[in-house]
């Protein structure tokens, strides 16, 4: 009489097991196509974007070399700059793209086009570590309070790469986990506005 009693009750433990691990896959999904749909808002079809960077010249970053607190300005007559925000904690998918922006770089003289890459939600230790492991012939500074993600509105799941022009009007802007043939998409697109 034990075993026949015991038979339901197993079936009753999968039967939950199996409504747990839908609840839970399910709501993997639903986080999933969050993630997406605020990336969507992040930077749209056309590059269009809802960060603001009028603000970027109020962050006090820090100059990765020098240890200085600086500001990014706009200047009339200043060169277009990519903005590459990145985290030191989850760039190592990033790395690729960080050679494709090399490339783009060495083609054009400093006053006509800079690479900046912004460390966000990264401590010091985290940055220094990164640079040691990884040789980045950029200008790299830190956003130690994280003011650039509060103040300009940049999210947290990077790399977020956005061109400005002298007067930080924001020309092209692309977010992360993009595809391969997206992303070398953009980096050519990127180069023709360059030139113009």
């Amino acid at each position: 009489m034990d075993i026949s009693m015991n038979k339901p009750r197993k079936h009753v433990t999968e039967l939950i097991i199996c409504a747990i691990l839908f609840v839970a896959l399910s709501c993997l999904w639903m986080w999933r196509r969050s993630v997406a749909v605020r990336q969507a808002q992040i930077v749209g079809p056309a590059g269009h974007t809802v960060m603001d960077f009028r603000a970027l010249s109020q962050v006090a970053f820090v100059n990765a070399d020098s240890g200085e607190t600086v500001r990014i300005l706009p200047a009339k007559a200043g060169p277009k700059r990519l903005l590459v925000f990145l985290s030191a904690a989850d760039c190592s998918s990033c790395l690729v793209e960080l050679g494709d922006w090399l490339t783009l770089a060495k083609s054009y003289p400093d006053d006509k086009f800079q690479v900046n890459l912004i460390f966000v939600f990264t401590d010091r230790t985290e940055l220094d570590s990164f640079r040691h492991e990884y040789s980045l012939p950029y200008h790299i500074f830190l956003d130690s309070h994280n003011e650039v993600a509060t103040l300009v509105g940049v999210p947290t799941q990077t790399p977020v790469s956005v061109l400005l022009d002298s007067n930080f009007h924001v020309l092209a802007a692309q977010g992360a986990e993009q595809a391969d043939t997206a992303r070398q998409a953009f980096v050519s697109h990127v180069d023709s506005l360059i030139q113009n």
